[in-house]
Order: structure tokens, then sequence, then C-alpha cells
């Protein structure tokens, strides 16, 4: 499920700030974590919908698939707010 044919997906060119080297999740604010969900949710909705309307050589596992993700994008920006309120957990 690639625009690019090499399975990478809508927005992963950038994902490393260096090849190589990984960017810890806390070492980024909150509001450029939500708009980099709200900017995949939204190349994943664009795909989601070329594969329902415009290609038809792509199969259903692959439509639900850029779907489900682009759902998933978009419920993380939604619900950011709550992340400070999940409880401990117990050991």
């Amino acid at each position: 499920m690639s625009t690019t044919g090499r399975g990478q997906g809508p927005g992963r060119r950038n994902a490393r700030p260096f090849p190589g080297q990984r960017r810890q999740v806390n070492d980024v604010p909150i509001d450029e974590r939500i708009r980099d969900w709200r900017k995949r949710g939204r190349a994943f909705a664009r795909l989601a919908q070329q594969y329902a309307f415009g290609d038809d050589d792509v199969s259903n596992e692959e439509l639900a698939a850029a779907a489900s993700l682009a759902t998933m994008y978009f419920t993380l920006a939604l619900d950011a707010e709550h992340f400070g309120d999940l409880p401990e957990l117990e050991e």
C-alpha cells in the first residue's frame, strides 16, 4: 500500500531526522505530534479515496488498511488532550 511502490506509505519519507538515528517520543512537543498525526491522517485518507474511486487494481484489504490508518491518526490527534489523564500502571 504505497504511492511510491516501495511499501513506505504516505508520510514515511522523513520519519527519522537522520538515517540510522531514532528520535525519542518525549523529545517531540505534543503540538508537533498532533500536526504530524493530522498530516498522516490526511495522507492516508487521500490514499483511501484514491483507492476507492480511482484505482481498480487495489484490493479491499488495501483500501480498508488505508482508511483504518487515517482513522487511527485522526483519533490520536483528537484524543491527545487526554494523554495526561491516563492512570498509572500498577506493577
